[in-house]
């Protein structure tokens, strides 16, 4: 059900604290705000970082973060998706459809050839979402944490 108060742009410097609220949400913890701070003014500045917002009636409703590399094995520049948060009360109403496509158009425009996105193995509904939206289940994911 598309939504015509719905606003999709490129989220800007004043944006942060509904960022850092739903990022904090997606991943379950409350993270340090001054790293927080650091690492999204440095990456908000970067061609190679989009940070995509939605707004529903001037209330930020949903965000996507996608940070692109030049990877040899693609002999060029690919983006991966490494969040994207809905807020609950605004699922199922096609809020993170909206929010890829934007990314697709903007990406698009760029010549980029590839997207991609990792999501955690318990996000069973994500997985749902990104196949319904166009992705293939191509790989597998491993992490090794260092600290």
């Amino acid at each position: 059900m598309p939504n015509e108060n719905l606003i999709i742009r490129l989220a800007r410097s004043e944006d942060i604290l509904d960022i850092y609220a739903m990022v904090c949400d997606l991943e379950n913890i409350k993270l340090d705000r001054n790293s927080f701070k650091s690492t999204f003014q440095r990456n908000i500045k970067s061609d190679a970082n989009l940070y995509l917002i939605a707004i529903i009636d001037s209330v930020a409703v949903g965000f996507l973060s996608c940070h692109g590399s030049y990877l040899l094995h693609h002999e060029g520049q690919v983006f991966e998706i490494q969040e994207m948060y809905i807020d609950p009360g605004f699922r199922n109403k096609e809020i993170g459809t909206n929010l890829l496509n934007h990314l697709r158009q903007i990406l698009k425009q760029r010549n980029v050839e590839l997207l991609e996105v990792c999501s955690n193995i318990k996000r069973e509904s994500a997985h749902q979402f990104y196949l319904k939206n166009g992705f293939d289940q191509s790989h597998f994911k491993f992490t090794h944490l260092l600290r």
